[in-house]
């Protein structure tokens, strides 16, 4: 049982975090109860914490609400799909590469500031705002990953001068407080060109695939990729390029299908984690750095290998990855944090 003081100091937090319009899920209360007081639920069980903290909730009137929500709708022709995974698969066979020489490549945006979908708000108010920790910073993450499982050290591209008096460049070259298992650049809008993708190839790939075997890449049609210089630079490490007709990266690329989206999920446990005790302050590059660093370790093989297979992209005969497709961690924590509560509930009971 919580004592009253711990239970006023938790609707003070609570509240506190929704007048400033921060996003409040199960996990940042948990947090939160933790870090006030670990002797109140030491030998509890994780199910047994939720359940308390998640009738509390209940208690002060709160559920679950959606803040914002935007879709896109995009049409897929199945021939399209069809044609291409074909076309792969002849490929594959025909240049016999090994699974651990297939790769896919893609960049995708990581904010500083991880506004919430969800959050705990007073039933029947009609205004639901939510905002994050008040940063308009953005930075692009190249992740990569190969058929077999493996994976390589993520590219970070941060906002600044690519210019050798460049104070974020110097910054990232001396490297203080940044994780060491992974590759920085800069850019003047974060995003990656020509240049950092050669400096990419360099510094990242090249290493990877040196020797005397081909290497096959699965890319989108990203300008970037299409370059003369980017091309023949990977026609240097015996690279043959693949392009995933434009419009189907949801259904062909890997990183889109299967680890895009566990791997932000990852970032999102981080940054609440972090918003817990530094609501008044902004992510720093270093600790945007920490959360990629620790999410892309916290993604499995078996999650790159089975976003391979959700993708189609396995030819069973020379490349058995075993199992069917599982969108492991595919699923918003979020999305399924309520609706998986009721697993949890325990009959302890509450002041």
């Amino acid at each position: 049982m919580l004592s009253a003081r711990l239970v006023v100091e938790l609707k003070v937090f609570f509240d506190s975090l929704r007048d400033e319009d921060f996003g409040v899920s199960l996990r940042i209360m948990v947090t939160e109860l933790r870090r006030l007081s670990p002797e109140a639920i030491d030998g509890c069980t994780e199910g047994s914490i939720n359940s308390r903290v998640y009738r509390l909730l209940r208690k002060w009137d709160n559920t679950w609400r959606r803040g914002t929500h935007k879709a896109q709708n995009t049409r897929h022709t199945t021939e399209v799909i069809e044609d291409f995974l074909e076309y792969f698969r002849m490929k594959f066979r025909l240049m016999g590469v090994d699974c651990s020489r297939v790769y896919n490549v893609d960049e995708t945006n990581v904010f500083f500031s991880q506004e919430p979908i969800f959050t705990y708000a007073k039933r029947g108010s009609r205004t639901v705002s939510i905002k994050g920790a008040d940063s308009a910073q953005r930075c692009t993450v190249m992740l990569r990953g190969n058929l077999a499982g493996g994976k390589l050290s993520p590219f970070i591209i941060f906002k600044g001068a690519n210019t050798r008096m460049g104070y974020i460049k110097k910054e990232l070259e001396i490297g203080d407080g940044y994780p060491k298992d992974m590759v920085y650049g800069v850019q003047e809008k974060a995003w990656m060109d020509e240049e950092l993708m050669l400096e990419w190839i360099e510094k990242v790939w090249k290493p990877e695939v040196e020797g005397n075997e081909q290497t096959y890449l699965i890319l989108d049609e990203c300008r970037t990729h299409l370059t003369t210089s980017v091309r023949n630079a990977f026609a240097e490490c015996r690279t043959e390029i693949e392009l995933i007709p434009g419009g189907y990266t949801s259904k062909l690329q890997p990183m889109d299908v299967g680890i895009n989206k566990p791997f932000k999920n990852h970032i999102r446990a981080e940054f609440h984690n972090w918003l817990v005790v530094n609501r008044k302050t902004r992510p720093s590059r270093q600790s945007v750095s920490e959360w990629v660093s620790g999410a892309w370790n916290a993604i499995s093989a078996s999650v790159v290998r089975n976003s391979f297979r959700g993708a189609g992209l396995v030819v069973a005969s020379s490349c058995d990855i075993g199992g069917r497709f599982e969108e492991e961690g595919n699923k918003s924590d979020e999305e399924e944090e309520e609706r998986s509560l009721s697993s949890l509930l325990d009959p302890v009971e509450l002041v």
